[in-house]
């Protein structure tokens, strides 16, 4: 009896943990999502609606508390058809991330197109959706890149196409200028409130050119390779996953391993339950059994 409670409450505790993860992550993207700005929201297309982030992570937040409930009160209450719902989500759930995985191998050129593509819909969305300019910029500056393939991709962008009567035609944004050490310093610095220095993203900009982007491709980028990344951000980000295949591979262990120990401690309490059932009937069976006979003896 003492195994089974543990095994009872540790499948419990482990859905409560996952319901609270859950819980917070469809809490941020609902606050995400309200935070942008009304303009877009009037205008936006229903691909945009599609492709928004705020929406990935909501739906998983959705998911995840879906799924946790199930497994929470089917453990609370020793429901064996709440267990065995909850048991197919989870190996739904590790089957998909299986089959994800097995075709990223088998169509990694595909999976690089669409990547490329999809990095090209955020450059020509650039400046017109918050939440597409911070994510690009912020691959730009850690990955210390510029466009999708080539920082020529910035050409697509109305603001820094070549011919534009704009001080920033031919040109590339300033997280394409050279500038990570600069900004990983700035986060670190205490700015007074006070400050007048421009923003950009989440800290503030100060003893950096915000015009080291402009004009640049006017020339040629061996000029500006010592202000500005040439690199593009396809073949940064693949340099990076090869250079941190470990870190890869721990989080999609530590993603797998909560699936498949719940998988097992849901299997095997609801073997319990179902000897414990057995045991139950039978021994009821048994003292029917006796009474009868002791009737008849009678």
């Amino acid at each position: 009896m003492g195994k089974a409670k543990c095994k009872k409450f540790m499948l419990f505790g482990f859905n409560v943990t996952f319901l609270i993860i859950g819980g917070f992550l469809f809490g941020i993207g609902i606050y995400a999502n309200v935070q942008k700005s009304e303009y877009y929201k009037r205008y936006s297309e229903f691909y945009d609606f599609i492709s928004d982030p705020t929406i990935a992570v909501i739906t998983c937040g959705c998911l995840i508390i879906v799924v946790s409930m199930f497994g929470m009160i089917g453990a609370l209450r020793d429901n064996i058809k709440l267990l065995y719902v909850y048991l197919f989500f989870v190996v739904l759930i590790f089957t998909f991330q299986l089959i994800i995985g097995v075709l990223g191998f088998i169509f990694w050129t595909e999976i690089k197109d669409s990547v490329n593509t999809a990095f090209l819909l955020a450059i020509i969305k650039y400046r017109r959706d918050h939440d597409l300019t911070n994510a690009v910029d912020s691959v730009q500056i850690n990955l210390e890149c510029c466009g999708s393939t080539s920082l020529d991709d910035w050409d697509r962008n109305i603001y820094f196409r070549c011919g534009q009567k704009t001080p920033e035609e031919c040109g590339v944004p300033v997280s394409c200028c050279k500038i990570k050490d600069k900004v990983s310093k700035l986060k670190t610095q205490e700015v007074s409130e006070n400050s007048t220095d421009p923003e950009f993203g989440n800290f503030k900009l100060s003893g950096i050119n915000l015009q080291c982007g402009y004009k640049t491709r006017h020339h040629h980028r061996l000029k500006y390779r010592d202000e500005i990344h040439t690199r593009g951000c396809l073949d940064a980000l693949v340099l990076w996953l090869y250079d941190n295949m470990l870190l890869v591979c721990g989080l999609v262990t530590a993603s797998v391993v909560p699936e498949i120990c719940g998988a097992c401690l849901t299997f095997f309490y609801v073997a319990h339950i179902k000897r414990a059932r057995k045991e139950w009937v039978d021994g009821n069976r048994r003292s029917h059994l006796f009474e009868r006979e002791a009737i008849t003896d009678f």
